[in-house]
């Protein structure tokens, strides 16, 4: 799976990464100079998280050092924070701060914020989000009673658009 990027400006699709390489979960920075996501492209056989300039050109940095995935910049735009291990029983929710001098992206050293075992094989999925202050997390845990450590319940937004448009409209 490769990023790419759709602009409404020209109405182009443009392809963020090369080829040979998996990526996805891609989170613009809250100033919109950047992009932070997941790839496999370090060869390591594992995820890392990656920031690059947007729209570029310029360099990509790993800000990850064991794995990394589902990457998520802070309202502030000064940290990230990602989730850290391959095995779902075992991850842990990591961040890092983001320095930046001109064009160059200067990433701090990660450090854990807390045990996050998540609810099934973390792909390609968003498994956690932070209140607006940061000082709360959300995140999809496995039920420990359920045999087989995965989903027990799913929630279907029937006529999601239908019901937007209704609530927009009582408020006009």
């Amino acid at each position: 799976m490769l990023l790419f990027v759709f602009s409404m400006a020209d109405r182009q699709v443009r392809p963020l990464t090369a080829r040979g390489s998996t990526e996805g979960v891609p989170v613009f920075s809250p100033d919109g100079r950047w992009i932070a996501y997941e790839s496999n492209e370090s060869g390591r056989g594992l995820r890392e998280a990656y920031v690059r300039p947007y729209p570029g050109p310029g360099g990509k940095w790993r800000i990850s050092t064991a794995s990394g995935f589902d990457p998520k910049w802070t309202r502030g735009g000064r940290e990230i924070t990602y989730m850290e291990g391959e095995d779902p029983a075992a991850t842990r929710l990591m961040a890092v701060d983001i320095g930046v001098d001109g064009d160059e992206l200067k990433p701090g050293t990660p450090a854990v914020l807390f045990e996050a075992p998540v609810a099934g094989p973390p792909q390609d999925a968003t498994w956690y989000d932070a209140s607006a202050d940061g000082t709360r997390f959300v995140y999809i845990k496995p039920l420990a009673t359920a045999p087989s450590q995965g989903f027990t319940h799913v929630m279907l937004a029937l006529n999601f658009f239908d019901e937007v448009r209704r609530a927009t409209a009582a408020k006009k």
